[in-house]
This record gives structure tokens, C-alpha cells and sequence, in this order.
């Protein structure tokens, strides 16, 4: 071996063995849970091809329009970011919050991250991300959740209490 070459795997051997042991390991994990490639190319094979056209440019729009209201959100914020960025993190966003588990936590996360890397300040980061709104709906959970366990005990000795006057008298 050259030096070269012991210099590469000394700096890059720990990365490709750990991912190879999470490919291994995500392998392991999804065997059985996942459908057969063979029955997927059947499915893609009888599928009209103008409905795969179809669903493969509504998403690329989806994203291409997700990734363009993120981007106006942080010039509103003073915060400037490239179009290649910018869709890159939304592309990285969407298959993190669907295959995580708690994926829109994680893909949040790791947009604050990216968009402090390119340059954008934290607070601008978490509001791009989604912070303000996940906070106003975790707040709305709590208010609701908060009144129904409050009410619930007046709800029920009214209920009970209702039942026990309209019941029949027995003699």
C-alpha cells in the first residue's frame, strides 16, 4: 500500500466501515418489512406511465415550491441562501421526516444545522425550520388536552348526577 492510499483509510476507513454496519444493520432490520423488488417492478410495470409522469413532476413541483417558500422566508429574515441549497435542504428535510422516527423534529434539526452552516443565523434557521409554528401547535395540544382533563371530572358527576334523578324509582 502507498502512503497515500494508508493516509485515505486512515482518515476515511472509520466512515466507511460505520456506514457499511448501518447498511448492514438497516438490512437486517427491514428484511420481511419490506415489498420484494421484484413485486415493485411488476406494480411500475402495469402502472399507466402518463399517472407515474404525473405523480413524479407533482413532486418535484411540490418541492421545487417548498424549497421557494423557504428560501422567501429567509430573505425576509435578511438571510440569503442559494436556490441549490435551499433544495437540497428541503430534498434532505422530506426523506428525514418520513423515515425517522420523530422525523419532523429530526428534519427540523437538521435544517437549523444546514442553514447555520451556509450562513444564517439561529433564530432565522429555527423560524425557516418550523419552530414557531411546532411550538404554537404543541401549545394548542396542551390547551386542549389541559381543559378536557379539567372539565372531565365536572362532566362526569354531572352526567352521574343527571342519571341518578331521571332513574326510576323501584318499589
Amino acid at each position: 500500500m502507498t502512503k497515500k492510499v494508508a493516509a485515505w483509510l486512515r482518515t476515511h476507513g472509520v466512515r466507511i466501515a460505520a456506514g457499511t454496519a448501518v447498511v448492514a444493520a438497516v438490512a437486517v432490520a427491514l428484511r420481511g418489512r419490506v415489498p420484494d423488488p421484484v413485486e415493485v417492478g411488476n406494480v411500475l410495470a402495469a402502472a399507466d406511465p402518463r399517472w407515474l409522469v404525473v405523480a413524479v413532476l407533482a413532486h418535484v413541483v411540490s418541492q421545487l415550491a417548498f424549497a421557494r417558500q423557504q428560501r422567501t422566508l429567509l430573505a425576509a429574515l435578511a438571510a440569503h441562501v442559494s436556490r441549490r441549497v435551499t433544495l437540497a435542504i428541503t430534498y434532505s428535510r422530506s426523506a428525514l421526516s418520513m423515515v425517522l422516527p420523530a422525523g419532523g423534529a429530526m428534519s427540523a434539526a437538521f435544517a437549523v444545522r444546514q442553514y447555520r452552516h451556509s450562513g444564517v443565523s439561529t433564530p432565522a434557521g429555527l423560524v425557516a425550520a418550523g419552530a414557531p409554528h411546532s411550538a404554537a401547535a404543541a401549545t394548542v395540544l396542551g390547551y386542549r388536552i389541559a381543559t378536557f382533563w379539567l372539565l372531565l371530572p365536572a362532566g362526569l358527576a354531572a352526567y352521574l348526577r343527571l342519571r341518578r334523578v331521571q332513574a326510576p324509582a323501584l318499589v
